[in-house]
């Protein structure tokens, strides 16, 4: 995974809800929730289930926030730990993780960027014009 500037991660234990996709909407929900807008604005959120190694658990989601300096991280990273929901939620092995353990990550999904006032932009899709597309001929 490329990095942009500081990453930080968190990873969250398994739920145990009925599907993964409830599982994930159920933890981005509470950290829109309960991490103030201006925390998260300018920063890029990437999502995923992923293991550090062989012996960690796949089900683990893990979230990174991205794109800001380390002032900015921080406060995040604060913001999070104050909040005893989210606490309470984290993986028990490892529930935060920094750069260089994230840049070896595979599994990680863009899900957009915060904008100015915090509210997450999910990412463009582009689709191609009917005349854009190669012509196989």
């Amino acid at each position: 995974m490329e990095i942009i500037r500081f990453a930080l991660g968190f990873r969250f234990a398994p739920m145990n809800m009925n599907s993964i996709d409830d599982e994930e909407a159920q933890v981005l929900s509470r950290i829109l929730s309960e991490v103030p807008k201006k925390r998260l604005a300018g920063m890029q959120l990437h999502a995923g289930h992923c293991a550090l190694d062989e012996n960690d658990d796949p089900r683990i989601f893990t979230v990174v926030t991205m794109g800001q300096g380390i002032k900015r991280t921080k406060a995040l990273y604060y913001s999070v730990m104050r909040s005893a929901a989210l606490t309470g939620m984290l993986a028990l092995h490892r529930p935060i993780i920094l750069t260089n353990v994230i840049a070896r990550l595979e599994g990680l999904k863009f899900c957009g960027e915060f904008d100015k006032k915090g509210e997450l932009q999910p990412p463009v899709q582009e689709t191609l014009r009917s005349d854009d597309r190669l012509d196989p001929q």
